[in-house]
């Protein structure tokens, strides 16, 4: 869930991005121009805050669990979204998984990277 959220909201960020630079170029002291640069600096600390909790999230679990073990969760859990009708929510369970596990090969935190596989998802 919190990977369809940094997905939802990173899409929004990159969207309100987009009018704030063209409102800019219009008309760079107008008040709504001075309301989209402060709503887009709270949202990018909000999804900074998010992203910092996911590298949390993917490191505690890289360290506590093994990749099998993880591997039989992820199919279990697929299992379980199936049957409930949450078909949807497959891929973000993989993409999740991938994470962790080159997390576990590499050690590296790669928060900007996270996010735009995230974006990328269907």
């Amino acid at each position: 869930f919190l990977g369809r959220k940094l997905k939802d909201d990173g899409q929004a960020i990159d969207t309100l991005a987009r009018v704030y630079a063209a409102q800019r170029q219009r008309d760079a002291e107008a008040e709504r121009t001075q309301t989209y640069a402060r709503t887009l600096k709270d949202e990018q600390l909000t999804m900074d805050d998010n992203l910092r909790y996911y590298a949390d999230t993917v490191i505690r679990t890289a360290e506590d669990y093994g990749e099998e073990t993880l591997t039989r969760q992820k199919d279990l859990l697929s299992v379980e979204l199936k049957n409930l009708g949450l078909e949807g929510l497959l891929p973000f369970v993989a993409l999740h998984l991938q994470h962790v596990l080159t997390y576990r090969k590499d050690s590296r935190v790669s928060r900007a990277k996270w996010l735009e596989t995230w974006k990328a998802l269907p």
